[in-house]
């Protein structure tokens, strides 16, 4: 899907990728600045298992057009996807068409007490060098990478190379995980009243743990009582929801509904729901790489 106007590149120094290309020719500011992004991910735990998240100096620059562009399609991709979401709860015939499990389906009927299935999800896409978004694929649940960005920006802002480029550019991060908490809060204030507490569900042992990690920080700044499990500390009982015995109102739930069936069994269903009901979110976020805009 076409999102945006082809790009017209500025001539000479004023391109503001070719003058950030241009300062990786110098060996010593690469050097410095390689040795300052491994030992800053190191520092930040900015690891998927035990891979370092960034291997290379280049962010995801893009400029203040584009990124309006992107947003605009975006936002026009998911109010589609929207009317889709709606047309196969009502048609069970269009839903067959997805090949649900008995239990899938069970779960895309339930009403989740808020008007979004997904309240956060994630398209992703590249943009080409015509300045053209072309979208690839929708994940509409529990996509990784917000904590990752925001922590991964603050390195790359520290970096010697940046700080020259920023000399002469004009440049703001785009941060993405006070977004996720955004569209958590507003699904938990369509159900219920005050400050949630909020569990963080997924299975163990699995590398996203480091960037639970940052959401449970995150979210504790912002005086959420937070507790990261696993779908089996959870239980339900006489309407409240509790994780390792602590009572929850709001799940960010990261686990997949593809494998929650399978593995859970019966007392999956009380990962849905909490005390005054609580609502259930998923995420959206743009990948791997700090995205910062450019003008």
């Amino acid at each position: 899907m076409v999102a945006a106007r082809a790009l017209k590149r500025r001539a000479g120094s004023r391109d503001p990728l070719a003058a950030y290309h241009a300062l990786l020719e110098d060996p010593k500011l690469v050097e410095e600045s390689a040795g300052l992004l491994t030992e800053g991910q190191r520092a930040k735990r900015l690891v998927f298992g035990e891979r370092p998240l960034c291997v290379s100096l280049r962010p995801n620059l893009i400029s203040a057009w584009q990124y309006a562009q992107v947003n605009a399609a975006a936002e026009g991709v998911y109010a589609a996807l929207g009317r889709l979401e709606r047309a196969l709860i009502a048609d069970g015939d269009l839903r067959r068409e997805l090949d649900l499990e008995p239990r899938e389906e069970e779960l895309a009927l339930a009403d989740p007490g808020f008007r979004a299935a997904s309240p956060s999800s994630r398209l992703d896409g590249f943009i080409g060098e015509d300045g053209v978004i072309r979208f690839v694929e929708y994940n509409a649940e529990s996509p990784a990478g917000m904590a990752y960005n925001d922590e991964l920006s603050t390195v790359f802002a520290a970096l010697p190379v940046m700080r020259r480029f920023r000399e002469r550019f004009k440049v703001r991060v785009v941060p993405v995980r006070g977004r996720q908490l955004s569209a958590m809060l507003r699904a938990h204030r369509s159900r219920a009243s005050g400050p949630p507490a909020i569990a963080i569900v997924d299975w163990r042992g699995l590398p996203t743990l480091t960037e639970f990690e940052m959401f449970e920080r995150f979210f504790e700044s912002r005086g959420l009582d937070t507790v990261i499990c696993a779908p089996e500390d959870l239980t339900y009982s006489r309407g409240t929801l509790r994780a390792q015995g602590r009572p929850v109102d709001l799940v960010y739930r990261r686990v997949l509904t593809s494998s929650t069936p399978r593995r859970s069994g019966p007392r999956s269903r009380s990962t849905s729901r909490g005390r005054g009901r609580s609502a259930r979110a998923t995420r959206r976020t743009a990948g791997r790489s700090s995205t910062w805009r450019t003008s």
